[in-house]
């Protein structure tokens, strides 16, 4: 099975979920675990599917399964923590990923992140940092993710520690990270365009432009870096944010609240990224 394949499914997939044809939708998901029982984005895929559809248990059936099969693959430990997230059963996940971390082998970082995210969402902060401690010896696992983590403990020493161990527009990023938790705008704003610059940028520097350039008045500008940023993570909660704002300065501010609501309310979100969704809610006054 090429890799050109497998990708083709994958788009071919997700057209097919745009265009309501589940069962099409489906198919190819399980046509792509028949070659590939440990793919992450065809296990995510298709357990998103599941849960959109109401057979959250069925998801996670599917996904435990893949794991036990595979049980030193990363795959079916991500796509797990993301349902598990999506669904809000976040005491559930914490048990099953601590019951991992002896038999994980090779994939034992990502339950480590896996663990992490959900210390995040839980807002255990102590947790948080011990499982972000044990990622620092796995600087490419995911590494804007995991500075996402470490911004959640509120300060900068984590993020400068990881972006000694990384290169390129990750390390630039990660470095406008420690620069944004300790607000000082101007020297994050110098390495997010300087990382947007690099081969391969990160979403989050292009997310991060769009933000800034947001709050410099200039809203074409934003929407292009969002659409940028969207293309890389398009249901990244940080993005959400800003095209927040972008809607609320457009004059859409109904349409604004609404989507800093799913962000508040979705119960895998981030702490932090709660607390700016709920600041930014206050301000923004509802239509008349």
């Amino acid at each position: 099975m090429h890799e050109e394949d497998i990708q083709q499914w994958l788009e071919d997939a997700q057209k097919k979920r745009e265009e309501e044809d589940i069962t099409g939708a489906e198919k190819l998901y399980e046509r792509v675990l028949k070659g590939v029982p440990d793919h992450q984005d065809a296990l995510l895929s298709l357990g998103i599917l599941y849960v959109s559809t109401g057979r959250g248990p069925l998801a996670l059936k599917k996904l435990q399964a893949a794991q036990k099969e595979k049980p030193e693959s990363p795959g079916s430990y991500r796509a797990i923590a993301t349902i598990i997230r999506i669904s809000g059963h976040l005491g559930l996940g914490e048990r099953f990923f601590q019951s991992k971390i002896d038999v994980a082998g090779k994939a034992k970082p990502y339950v480590y992140l896996s663990l992490a995210e959900l210390y995040a969402a839980m807002g255990e902060i102590d947790n948080l940092k011990g499982q972000l401690n044990l990622l620092l010896d796995s600087p490419d696992i995911e590494p804007i993710n995991q500075a996402l983590l470490w911004m959640e403990t509120g300060t900068d020493e984590g993020l400068r520690a990881l972006a000694e161990k990384l290169t390129g527009s990750n390390q630039k990023t990660v470095l406008g990270m420690a620069c944004e938790i300790k607000s000082q705008w101007e020297d994050a704003s110098k390495l997010f365009f300087e990382a947007s610059r690099l081969e391969d940028p990160t979403w989050y520097s292009l997310s991060a432009l769009a933000a800034l350039w947001l709050s410099a008045g200039n809203a074409e500008h934003c929407k292009k870096y969002l659409e940028y940023a969207e293309a890389e993570a398009p249901s990244a909660s940080e993005i959400q944010l800003t095209k927040a704002r972008l809607m609320a300065a457009q004059g859409y501010k109904e349409d604004a609240r609404l989507l800093l609501q799913r962000v508040c309310e979705s119960p895998g979100n981030f702490m932090r990224t709660k607390h700016i969704a709920k600041a930014l809610l206050g301000q923004i006054s509802p239509s008349p």
